[in-house]
């Protein structure tokens, strides 16, 4: 299925459940200022629009197992900071393959990321775009995909549709200029890849400290093979998963467990998806 087709259904499948959630909120008629609170910041694969409160750190924990015939097992690591206030975000990305058998184990490209809070919370919808700066951390000639600095953006938007949903919905891209791919012959090759990302998830408020949620993503990565072609591979990955809050005193723990589920043109996989959160102000 090309891009144009994947693309359409994936609007289309957003399109339905949004105007579903939409006729739900019009049954409960709750005021937004009678809404209980809710976990916010604690998605797994999709990003919401809220930034840090002032003076409050998070620090994020997430591993990946994956079930297929990799094997792979990734750590990932995020620390998010006001800068000042609500407005500006600020906060960095570390991944850690443990294990892979398609890059060996190591530190991936490490993430710098800056956000602003376009739209409040408090307004229709809130809406967040980040920048990010791509970090190297591997040599280029072995791991051409990761050992090239590059940008990435995205844009979050988040509402809060009823007494008992909430939906986030990302878009994004990564650029990696002057990627350079040694080949078979010896010599080399640079081009610019570029990939592409969309998300869509659901979140269903159980109680204040219980959600269920479901995320949808969907992937178009470019790369470079040794040949010299350039491979372009689109990925959907369906997420369900659980997520509990913990509060204690002004520290609020977030563990989370989901299994996440990736359809390639020439594989399904699964994995399991462990989720840790803490939040504190400093």
């Amino acid at each position: 299925m090309n891009l144009p087709r994947l693309s359409f259904v994936f609007l289309l499948l957003v399109l339905i459940f949004i105007k579903a959630s939409e006729s739900l909120a019009q049954t409960e008629s709750v005021p937004r200022e009678a809404y209980p609170p809710a976990i916010e910041d604690n998605s797994f694969l999709i990003e919401e629009a809220y930034n840090q409160e002032p003076r409050v750190v998070q620090h994020i924990s997430s591993f990946i197992f994956d079930m297929g015939s990799d094997r792979d097992v990734e750590y990932d690591f995020t620390q998010e900071w006001p800068l000042g206030s609500q407005q500006h975000q600020l906060s960095y990305t570390l991944p850690i393959a443990l294990a892979s058998n398609t890059h060996g184990a190591g530190v991936g490209n490490v993430l710098l990321n800056y956000r602003y809070q376009l739209l409040e919370p408090s307004s229709w919808m809130a809406c967040a775009p980040r920048i990010s700066l791509v970090i190297p951390t591997t040599v280029q000639d072995f791991h051409p995909e990761l050992g090239t600095p590059g940008l990435q953006v995205n844009v979050a938007a988040s509402k809060r549709l009823s007494l008992a949903w909430v939906t986030h919905a990302n878009l994004g891209m990564t650029w990696l200029p002057r990627v350079r791919q040694v080949l078979f012959s010896g010599s080399t090759k640079t081009e610019s890849l570029t990939s592409y990302n969309a998300g869509v998830s659901f979140v269903f408020l159980l109680a204040q400290q219980h959600n269920v949620m479901l995320e949808c993503v969907f992937n178009r990565v470019n790369d470079l093979d040794t040949s010299g072609d350039l491979l372009r591979s689109n990925q959907w990955t369906v997420n369900p998963g659980y997520r509990h809050a913990i509060d204690i005193g002004n520290l609020q723990i977030v563990p989370g467990i989901a299994v996440p589920i990736t359809f390639r043109p020439d594989e399904t996989t699964a994995a399991i998806f462990i989720y840790l959160s803490f939040e504190h102000p400093f």
